[in-house]
């Protein structure tokens, strides 16, 4: 047994009987997981702080900016992982991804991406690389859209720039 969790399993008379220990145990592994984003669409989100998986930031328009900005390209490549899950490759041009500016005014041109899975934010992504892990089984929706810093989804004459690409999980 590590000794880290000796304690747990001592006799009464030392500190708490195993019953509790296991309890103690469960609680601690509950109150660790709500602060993890979900990793799959189908795992329901606990209570957070500032859940993004629900709402959105809005929408902010590339020519707001500047009246003269072009939409940056996004293209998206998703491949079965060869242990487990699919890795997607996230193309941009005229976008830069910027973790170091995350939560900072809108600088155009810059900023991260959201993945989503069927409709749920499973991540921000800060690169071109994302491995998505295991799917339940079935056709799923991948959504990446292209995000300020400010976590405000970029736009372009009213459409938010995104791309989506149907995988299939097998069994």
């Amino acid at each position: 047994m590590p000794k880290f969790a000796n304690f747990l399993f001592k006799s009464p008379a030392n500190l708490l009987p195993a019953g509790f220990a296991i309890i103690a145990l469960t609680m601690i592994f509950q109150l660790s997981a709500c602060s993890q984003e979900p990793s799959t669409a189908k795992q329901s989100t606990q209570a957070k702080q500032h859940d993004h998986s629900q709402h959105q930031h809005g929408q902010l328009e590339i020519t707001s900016l500047d009246p003269n900005a072009t939409a940056p390209t996004l293209n998206m490549q998703i491949v079965k992982d060869a242990m487990s899950g699919w890795n997607v490759h996230i193309q941009t041009e005229g976008f830069r991804f910027t973790p170091e500016a995350i939560n900072q005014d809108a600088t155009l041109g810059q900023g991260h991406a959201h993945i989503f899975v069927d409709g749920y934010k499973i991540a921000r992504i800060y690169g071109e690389w994302y491995h998505l892990r295991r799917l339940t089984p079935g056709q799923h929706t991948v959504r990446i859209t292209l995000n300020a810093d400010d976590h405000s989804e970029w736009a372009h004459q009213g459409e938010t720039i995104a791309i989506e690409q149907e995988i299939t999980q097998s069994l």
